[in-house]
């Protein structure tokens, strides 16, 4: 069996970890188009920053330029943007600290992370500064 060819599909990792994420992502995006009342309110305000957060090439391409993933589904699925333009999903506690203005660290990216306006902002770990 060669493992290049099921390691790797259009540039990202078929894991099961990515299929879980695409298939969260794209279940979201139905929810989020159609039935936005249906989703907790913590996730669709993420989502919302998330897209406003996002690299304008991706936005333009429909596809994020580091992982190949189809946009906005990528945004709407807990896994951080490769880049990255925004930390995991945060949980409801962690996202009314962020809306409060305090940092939340994300080991997923390594970076501290705040929002202002609708934006997520990363901050460097070591000496809180914006990067």
């Amino acid at each position: 069996m060669n493992t290049e060819s099921t390691k790797t599909i259009k540039g990202g990792d078929l894991t099961i970890s990515n299929i879980f994420y695409f298939i969260q992502g794209y279940a979201r995006l139905g929810l989020y188009t159609y039935i936005p009342s249906l989703m907790r309110t913590h996730i669709r305000m993420q989502i919302a920053c998330r897209i406003n957060s996002m690299d304008n090439e991706c936005k333009a391409d429909g596809r994020c330029k580091y992982c190949g993933c189809h946009t906005p589904a990528l945004q709407m699925c807990d896994k951080a943007c490769g880049k990255p333009c925004y930390p995991y999903m945060l949980t409801k506690s962690s996202w009314e600290d962020i809306m409060l203005g305090y940092k939340i660290f994300d080991y997923h990216t390594g970076y501290l992370w705040g929002v202002e306006e609708d934006k997520f902002i990363k901050y460097n770990k070591s000496n809180g500064k914006r990067v």
